[in-house]
């Protein structure tokens, strides 16, 4: 059952300016801190749009709608890290043999 996002944690090249930045976005500093690391919680309010749903294999996806009627969508994916490896390989173009270079 999705009851919510509670916690978001991002890595960041320079942590100081990210926690200025997210306490400034979200209106609250972090509930929890460290050097060089901080997490904001965040709570959503908002009612079930759409329940869990498998999507296929190791994907899973559900929305919610905040208090302003905005839809907020989810996703689980099992793939994730697989990904950009493949779209890098996708975007590789083939070599074909007219275009060895003969200096």
């Amino acid at each position: 059952m999705l009851r919510g996002l509670t916690t978001v944690s991002f890595q960041a090249a320079d942590p100081i300016a990210a926690k200025a930045w997210y306490t400034e976005l979200l209106g609250k500093g972090p509930y929890f801190e460290r050097p060089g690391y901080a997490e904001f919680r965040l709570s959503m309010g908002g009612k079930v749009y759409e329940r869990l749903t498998e999507r296929g294999p190791g994907f899973v996806t559900a929305s919610v709608v905040d208090p302003f009627g905005n839809v907020l969508g989810i996703m689980y994916n099992a793939h994730y890290l697989e990904m950009p490896e493949l779209n890098r390989r996708a975007c590789v173009p083939a070599r074909s043999p007219m275009s060895s270079s003969a200096s």
